[in-house]
């Protein structure tokens, strides 16, 4: 399988493109599948007893649609979430 071409962009646009296509909207309300990745879960710098987690977010058919850095307490709260990489088409948009 051929690897999908990538772009870098600024966090600026990489959240205006979370904004624009509702990626947060989906994630909240369940429209999105949202999984940690397995054994990329780290202890937290920034929030003391939380982890750091990266998350990938799928449509219901398993289409990766796009990726989130998120910031977990013990008891499930997020604390700090923000964007990674965008799916858009066959192009991967990621943070530089």
């Amino acid at each position: 399988m051929r690897k999908k071409p990538t772009a870098q962009v600024s966090i600026q646009l990489l959240e205006a493109l979370f904004e624009e296509f509702e990626i947060w909207s989906k994630v909240r309300d369940g429209r999105l599948i949202s999984l940690p990745l397995p054994k990329k879960d780290v202890p937290s710098h920034h929030y003391p007893d939380a982890l750091s987690r990266i998350v990938k977010h799928s449509l219901p058919n398993g289409k990766h649609v796009a990726t989130s850095h998120r910031i977990e307490a013990t008891d499930g709260t997020i604390l700090h979430e923000d964007a990674k990489d965008f799916h858009l088409q066959e192009v991967c948009l990621w943070r530089f």
